[in-house]
């Protein structure tokens, strides 16, 4: 499926989706690894990490013949560009990220201050006359 993995380099993710093909064989690692060998003539003869990714090209045409068209796989690029640029601005922001939580602290440090006292005055003066906040319930009742 079309994925969202910021890690792309180059035009649009592949993601592995929840559909499958309940018609595949299941098998144990010994036996993968085993089918394996024999396809590539045995574990020294691997392919490399490298030789595992697919080129956007081949991502493109995957996607295609799933059914997604070109203005799905721009979306998906564009979302991934934007997702790759606030990384990136994360990153560059990280040596001043201390200060803004500091002055984050003491933002909310002064409104919980002056908050607070007004926030809970009203309920303290309601306390004194002698209404508990019950009065609606008090009015239901009587009525």
């Amino acid at each position: 499926v079309l994925g969202d993995n910021p890690s792309c380099t180059g035009g649009p993710p592949l993601s592995i989706g929840w559909r499958y093909n309940p018609e595949h064989y299941d098998s144990t690692v010994d036996e993968y690894e085993r089918k394996q060998d024999e396809l590539y003539g045995g574990p020294e003869i691997r392919p490399l990490d490298i030789d595992l990714v697919l080129h956007r090209s081949e991502r493109e045409s995957i996607l295609l013949k799933m059914g997604y068209n070109q203005q799905d796989l721009a979306d998906a690029v564009r979302r991934l560009n934007k997702a790759k640029s606030k990384r990136r601005q994360t990153v560059h922001n990280l040596p001043v990220m201390f200060l803004e939580e500091k002055a984050e602290s003491f933002r909310r440090s002064v409104g919980r201050l002056f908050l607070t006292r007004q926030r809970t005055r009203h309920m303290y003066d309601e306390f004194k006359k002698g209404d508990t906040g019950n009065s609606k319930e008090r009015r239901r009742n009587s009525a």
